[in-house]
């Protein structure tokens, strides 16, 4: 590579002859300097002159050039799986409700995981800060405290305790494709040893909402599954904070849409947080 690179220049200034007998050696002869350009494992420039057969050897390193063939990179901190726990808060951001007890969900069976596969980074300052982009595949789940039995109807949401049943399972599932928009910061344009922080909107569509009980009384299991649209609110626009430290990080956020329609019942906004591992 630097053998070429000195040909080009020789090249353009012109008048230079060339000479080639060992694969290794090339030698070229300007006016009454011949240079001499080894390569192999110890590369090495010697010029000469005709006239007091002097020498001078020049060390040729790739520092030496103010261009590389390397790309600088600037990684997206997106892509990756995510895992974490859900609950609801009021308009007052609180996670109480008086008129809608049921929304006083289960956060220990309330998990969701976002599977971020595709990413991309619209580079601002040297690949430390940037614009990050990309897809992802958001599912939430629900669970509901005391055997309620959620109910839906176009005028209204409500539900019901039921007495008679103790429900292994009693949930509600929705499942979104989701897009970021994040600004974000990095110490490192590299994977490795890299401290990120990112914040800003993901926003998501609904692509299914499910009901989902199951029960075993008196020695016979039940269970109910259905899909249909209970109410809930067909987008999401979800204020964001991740940080993390090399492939490994954390996530919270808040669901800046109620997620169901508020003339049927109470406001209630999502929140979640959890744990985030890069691809």
């Amino acid at each position: 590579m630097k053998k070429f690179i000195v040909i080009a220049i020789l090249s353009v200034l012109g008048g230079a002859a060339f000479a080639q007998e060992d694969p290794d050696t090339l030698t070229v002869k300007i006016g009454n300097k011949v240079i001499i350009i080894k390569s192999g494992e110890n590369e090495e420039v010697v010029i000469q002159t005709d006239e007091n057969d002097s020498t001078e050897q020049v060390d040729i390193n790739e520092d030496d050039f103010e261009f590389s063939n390397k790309k600088r990179k600037s990684e997206a901190n997106w892509s990756g799986l995510e895992v974490g726990v859900n609950t609801f808060v009021n308009s007052s951001y609180q996670p109480d409700f008086p008129n809608a007890q049921f929304l006083e969900i289960d956060p220990s069976k309330s998990w969701n995981w976002n599977l971020n596969f595709m990413d991309g980074k619209l580079d601002i300052i040297r690949g430390y800060v940037g614009i990050t982009s990309g897809l992802g595949l958001n599912v939430t789940n629900f669970s509901f405290r005391n055997n309620y039995i959620y109910n839906y109807s176009p005028n209204q949401i409500t539900a019901e305790m039921d007495t008679l049943a103790d429900y292994s399972k009693n949930k509600l599932r929705m499942t979104y494709i989701t897009v970021p928009l994040l600004l974000e910061f990095t110490t490192n344009r590299e994977d490795d040893d890299n401290f990120y922080f990112n914040a800003g909107i993901v926003g998501g569509v609904k692509l299914i909402s499910k009901l989902k009980r199951e029960t075993d009384t008196d020695g016979y299991q039940r269970k109910f599954s259905e899909k249909g649209d209970y109410g809930v609110n067909a987008f999401k626009a979800d204020a964001i904070v991740r940080v993390g430290y090399g492939s490994w990080g954390v996530y919270a956020s808040y669901n800046l849409l109620p997620t169901f329609d508020k003339d049927l019942i109470d406001q209630a906004n999502q929140v979640s947080f959890g744990l985030s591992y890069q691809f």
